[in-house]
Order: structure tokens, then C-alpha cells, then sequence
């Protein structure tokens, strides 16, 4: 069996190879000439592929049959590489009894979450589904009768766990405006829950789900009682607090604050469903703050939002010093070699690479003229900061590229002199110049994300390893990547 520390090692130590891949930017391609970082037999097979194959590229890191790649042999194996280190192949000789009971559903309520009406959007169903199911799970094995979900947002995960299941839960969030969303809600669902519950125990048995007219119907000729849950009926323990945690917060206290659930005595597990950058770390550290938390479910996202400990962000104005606490690294294997990403990688590690998979096609060319956009800037603009060069998603809305390049200016309020010709020359000399060097290289970087993706991971997992506190942890794929790219969950449970 391959050990967390190992495996960790074998991904950081194949990033610090390739780093000057990794650690790029689409938008300075042309301008630092980034193909060239590229090894030159690699590039050379990259740009003797077909464009469907080059669109399919990110496909073959799913894919035992390499063949389609004959007489790419260099590319070939990189993928080779890429594949042993994905966290799929590195976790799946780690699973055990424990994993496995995890992931078994246990039936213990009525009706479950398959057969309802849909109550929220596609993808936020899908997740909900899977991990109310493991957050349910882990309640049971641990005698835990509490749920704390940091970072809720609308409250979708909450409101499950609290209504389907019948769970106390605090839903904590920073933002006030999410709070508010959520509790809106929270009001509306709880009108209609005996409806939804009776709609989905009828699409459970097979039959066709009835209509609020049947229903009145039926509820006329009978004692049946109202669709509408009224305040004296049981109400849904679900609480909303705007608050801000930190990474020493024990957020047992906020459970049996007065307003919440004053009665908490017993245990508590902290949830998070896709929380972002620095507030998935500190729901690891908070998970150990919290002498009452028994165990920890959580998925992160937007990798690119996370604070280093030991890389400096070059795109902060001379002399700006960020007051977050760092999220990466968390383990002392990392933290000993003073280890870091850098910024464009953990924006690359955001990228849904199976969506690129399953779509199998090239970069839009947005790509290409924000590239050549940036030629212009450096040849007529000099002296701009980062921030000055941001000029957001504006290529779907420009008829060409001349039109591209006026709206970023105003976007930017700066002035270019050039004319519409002149504009359009930097275009008809870059275009045949970098377009297929500009696809390829996407294509190739992009196959690092899920490493990069899988150091962050193996980072926390190593953390939760070390904590003389932790019984078991594990990391868990619970989505479908397609659908959720972001899919894998750390668990941990407490000695």
C-alpha cells in the first residue's frame, strides 16, 4: 500500500519538473513566448497532430488504449506519467472496510432524496444527493446528532440533512446576502415540504405524482391533513448565522449560543460543500479547534483563491502584503520544504479538464486574441499593472477582433493610437504565427491540472494524518467530475 507522504512527494516533486509549464499564463503566450518552454520533441509531435486529436488530447488521461497516439511516443508517455499519479489510481489501494461503509447507503429515512421534485439546479442535486448520503452515513457511525456546514451558501446541503433527515444543523456563511438567500428559502421549501415529501414517496411506489388539485380534492372527501406546514406542525432545525470563522474557532460554542441550539450537549460534525480557496483549510483546522466535532466532511473549490505560505503573488501592487492566513501547505512535509504552487498553477488545477474530455475540442478563440491583445499593451501601453490588464470576458460580445481590442481599451480607460488597419495588422501577423502553437500548448498544460489538483489534496490529507487527534481520513471521489468537477471530499473521523 502506497503511503499518503510518498505518493504526496512523488506529485511535488514531478510539479517542481514541470513547473515552467504549470506556472504560465494563456495571456503572456505570445509575449514570453511560452511554446518554447515546451520540450522540443513534445512540441514537435503536439504540432504534427491532427486538430481533432489535439482536441481529444485531454481525453487520454481516462483512456487505457493509448494507441490512437502511436508515433507520438514522447507525448505517450508523459501521459503514462500523468496517469500513475492521478488521485483516483493513488487512493484506490487505500480503500478499506471503512471506505467502503462510507460509501454503502443506509436507508433511514422514508423517502430519499432521488424521488423528490427538483428543488434546486442539476448539478447542485447531484452533489447534494451524494453527499447528504456519506454526511448521513458518518452521523450514524459516530453517534453525532449535530451538523455544522461552513461556507453554506444557499443552504442547499443544510436544508437536506435538516429536513429529509431530521438533523439540527447551523448553517454558517460570511457573506449576509447569502444568509438572507438562504432563510428566503428556507421559508418557501418549508411550505411545501409535505407536498414534495408526499410527490416523491409516490414516485418511489411507481406511480404518477399527484397534483395539488388531486390533492384538494382527496383532502375534501377525507381527514387527510394540508400540503402547507404551519408553525404549530414540527419545524425544519435548520439555524442561519452570518459569521466569520477562523482557523482556531471552536464552533461548538456558536451551536449552544441562545439563539441556535442551546441544548447542544453531545457531538458535532462539520460539513462544507464546496468551499472556496482558504475555507476548505480552515474547516480542517477549525474541525480540530472544535472539541465537540467528531468528524469532518468536506469539498473545496477555486484553488486559484488560496492564500501560499511561501510563494509571493507577483501580481499584488510593490509592497502589498496579504493579511489571510495561508492555506497551502498544510502538512509539515510540504511546510519543511517550503513548497509552493504559484498562482497560475492553482488557476490551472480549477480548470474541469473531464468537461475538456468529454467535449473534445479547442480553445475558443478568445484565447488567441487576448493573447494578441496583450502584444499591443506591451508594444503600446507599457507600464500597466496587473489589474490594469484585466478586461473580463468581453470577446463574445465584439464582432471582430479590431471591436475586441476598442471595448478592452475602454474597459481599461486607457487610449491606444492605432488605427482600425493597424490594429488589424497585429493580427494578421500573429494569427498564422501562434494559433496551432497557442492550441497545442493549451491542450499539453492542461493535462498537469489534475496533479496539481492532487498535491493540493494529498497536502490537507497529510495534515489530517499527522494530528495525533485524527482515527481515520481518507479522500473520497462523491461526484460524477463531469458534472462536478470539483469531486473529491476529505473525510476524517476523531479517536
Amino acid at each position: 500500500m502506497s503511503s499518503v507522504r510518498g505518493d504526496l512527494l512523488r506529485l511535488t516533486e514531478f510539479l517542481t519538473e514541470h513547473r515552467k509549464i504549470v506556472d504560465t499564463c494563456m495571456v503572456a503566450f505570445i509575449t514570453e513566448d511560452l511554446f518554447n518552454i515546451i520540450a522540443p520533441q513534445i512540441a514537435a509531435e503536439l504540432l504534427s497532430l491532427p486538430d481533432d486529436l489535439l482536441g481529444a488530447l485531454p481525453s487520454f488521461l481516462f483512456r487505457e488504449d493509448l494507441s490512437p497516439l502511436n508515433g507520438v511516443e514522447n507525448l505517450q508517455k508523459i501521459i503514462y506519467q500523468l496517469q500513475s499519479l492521478s488521485l483516483d489510481r493513488l487512493t484506490e489501494s487505500r480503500s478499506g472496510d471503512w471506505k467502503k461503509d462510507l460509501l454503502d447507503s443506509k436507508a433511514d429515512t422514508q423517502t430519499e432524496f432521488r424521488f423528490f421534485d427538483r428543488i434546486m439546479p442539476p448539478k447542485k442535486t447531484h452533489e447534494v444527493e451524494k453527499m447528504a448520503e456519506i454526511v448521513k452515513n458518518l452521523c450514524l457511525q459516530n453517534n453525532v446528532g449535530h451538523l455544522v456546514d461552513i461556507g453554506s451558501g444557499k443552504a442547499y446541503l443544510s436544508q437536506v440533512m435538516s429536513f429529509l433527515h431530521g438533523l439540527p444543523v447551523l448553517a454558517i456563511d460570511s457573506q449576509e446576502v447569502n444568509t438572507v438567500g438562504a432563510d428566503a428559502r428556507q421559508r418557501n421549501l418549508w411550505k411545501k415540504w409535505t407536498a414534495l415529501e408526499k410527490r416523491a414517496n409516490e414516485r418511489k411506489e411507481g406511480k404518477t405524482p399527484s397534483t395539488r388539485k388531486q390533492r384538494n380534492r382527496q383532502r375534501e372527501s377525507t381527514t387527510e391533513k394540508s400540503d402547507v406546514s404551519t408553525a404549530s406542525e414540527d419545524t425544519p432545525r435548520l439555524k442561519l448565522a452570518t459569521q466569520f470563522v477562523a482557523d482556531n474557532t471552536d464552533v461548538g460554542r456558536i451551536v449552544k449560543e441562545k439563539e441556535n441550539f442551546p441544548e447542544f450537549e453531545g457531538s458535532l460534525g462539520i460539513i462544507g460543500l464546496h468551499t472556496c480557496g482558504n475555507l476548505a483549510p480552515s474547516s480542517i483546522k477549525i474541525f480540530y479547534s472544535t472539541g465537540s466535532a467528531k468528524f469532518l466532511c468536506n469539498v473545496g473549490c477555486c484553488y486559484h483563491n488560496l492564500e501560499e505560505e511561501f510563494y509571493t503573488n507577483p501580481y499584488l501592487e510593490p509592497g502589498t502584503v496579504s493579511s489571510v492566513v495561508p492555506g497551502f501547505p498544510l502538512s509539515s512535509v510540504l511546510r519543511g520544504k517550503r513548497y509552493w504552487l504559484g498562482r497560475n498553477a492553482c488557476i490551472l488545477a480549477s480548470q474541469p479538464l473531464q468537461r475538456l474530455a468529454v467535449n473534445r475540442s479547442l480553445p475558443s478563440y478568445s484565447l488567441l486574441w487576448r493573447a494578441i491583445l496583450q502584444v499591443i499593451l506591451v508594444e503600446n501601453v507599457p507600464g500597466l499593472t496587473f489589474l490594469d490588464h484585466q478586461v473580463g470576458r468581453i470577446a463574445a460580445k465584439s464582432a471582430n477582433f479590431t471591436d475586441y481590442v476598442r471595448r478592452a481599451f475602454v474597459k481599461m480607460k486607457k487610449t491606444l493610437d492605432l488605427s482600425e488597419e493597424e490594429i488589424q495588422h497585429y493580427f494578421d501577423r500573429c494569427q498564422p504565427l501562434y494559433s496551432n502553437k497557442l492550441n497545442c500548448f493549451y491542450q499539453f498544460r492542461s493535462l498537469f491540472a489534475p496533479v496539481i489538483e492532487g498535491a493540493i489534496l494529498l497536502d490537507r490529507l497529510m495534515y489530517l494524518e499527522e494530528q495525533a487527534e485524527t482515527d481515520q481520513c481518507e479522500i473520497l471521489r462523491l461526484f460524477d467530475p463531469e458534472i462536478s468537477p470539483r469531486c473529491y471530499a476529505l473525510v476524517a473521523t476523531k479517536s
